[in-house]
């Protein structure tokens, strides 16, 4: 690696952003480990990527500075760091690319698109399929609507870091400390800002899963060539988004139950009432998959499980990753699917059984 950095440490605002990275290396044979929250580890007892879960989507913006900031100070200067982003700009981007800025000061690139999902950026503008974010169903989100698709705006009103709208191709080695927004409309304009960013030499980057993936493929960093197999015939899928994308999945999964699989469909229900629910399920069962629906359910059921680290290992549909944990109370492995509200095609369900139900050789 050109850098001479020896690891990665990426952080997230919420459960499933963290293992969308984790997986994006793994699926490259890398070894990462995720957790929630932050307590520093001895170097030689540390995986190669590292990825946390700061919990900051709906904290203030104060206090989300005031987690990434912690974090990025104890962070060991061989690390590249990476603030993994929603992809529709939810949550306290610009605080936290402030807060990452003054704790390593530098240049940092932020590559807003994702273009396998529909997110693409022209003119510093984010666009879902083609149309301003502002007129999607993300601006009536539930808990945090956005209503701005102009990125530069969305962290001005967050950060006085200075901010910059740039091309990938036009980008300078050796250019001054700030945010650099990177336009993007396809994977290649993706691909190209991480080339880019392996050469020169900058430290920080942030961006959704698109751009972690594409730093994957090119990061000098220990690989494995073992494929990970995945299978589960007893699945319990929990819902606890109230994204209409999320209430569309379970809707068109419940008239088709599946041997083996149950489906526990509670949009709006407390999370932490949830996570019970499903801690309970898992001790009295044998199941041996979780499918979970939106970050925050996520959260509320690792948490019921004591929040032990995950290890991802790869995806099993763009943007959806599965880990491994291992339950201390049912003494057993468990695999967790793990998918924001506003991913996945309407027949995820059947897709993600399809997958799972497959056996590898």
């Amino acid at each position: 690696m050109s850098q001479g950095h020896q690891s990665f440490l990426a952080f997230a605002d919420d459960l499933t952003g963290a293992l969308e990275v984790g997986a994006k290396f793994a699926a490259q044979g890398i070894r990462a480990v995720a957790t929630v929250g932050w307590e520093p580890t001895p170097a030689a007892e540390s995986p190669p990527v590292r990825i946390v879960d700061l919990e900051t989507r709906h904290v203030s913006q104060a206090e989300a500075a005031r987690r990434v900031a912690r974090l990025v100070r104890s962070a060991a200067r061989t690390e590249l760091l990476y603030a993994k982003t929603d992809s529709t700009l939810r949550g306290n981007i610009g605080s936290e690319l402030g807060a990452m800025l003054e704790a390593a000061p530098g240049p940092l690139l932020y590559v807003p698109a994702y273009p396998a999902m529909g997110r693409t950026v022209v003119d510093g503008r984010l666009l879902v399929f083609g149309t301003p974010l502002e007129n999607t169903s993300f601006a009536r989100d539930a808990l945090n609507p956005t209503t701005e698709s102009r990125i530069v705006d969305v962290i001005r009103r967050q950060t006085s870091a200075p901010v910059w709208v740039v091309d990938a191709q036009r980008l300078c080695a050796d250019a001054p400390a700030g945010i650099y927004v990177s336009n993007g409309a396809t994977d290649e304009d993706v691909a190209a800002a991480a080339e880019f960013w392996r050469r020169s030499g900058w430290r920080c980057g942030a961006g959704p899963a698109a751009f972690a993936e594409a730093i994957a493929q090119r990061i000098d960093l220990p690989r494995s060539n073992a494929a990970p197999r995945v299978f589960a015939d007893s699945v319990l899928v929990v819902n606890g988004s109230l994204h209409e994308v999320s209430l569309r999945q379970i809707e068109q999964g419940l008239p088709d139950p599946h041997p083996g699989w149950t489906i526990l469909d509670h949009p709006g229900l407390r999370d932490e009432a949830l996570g019970g629910v499903v801690r309970e399920l898992i001790l009295k069962s044998a199941i041996a998959a979780l499918i979970v629906f939106g970050g925050d359910t996520a959260f509320a059921v690792l948490s019921a499980f004591g929040g032990p680290p995950l290890e991802p290992v790869g995806e099993l549909l763009p943007g959806i990753p599965v880990s491994r944990l291992y339950d201390q109370g049912s003494q057993r492995d468990l695999l967790l699917v793990t998918k924001a509200g506003g991913f996945g095609p309407p027949d995820v369900l059947a897709r993600l059984r399809e997958r799972l139900t497959k056996r590898q050789p």
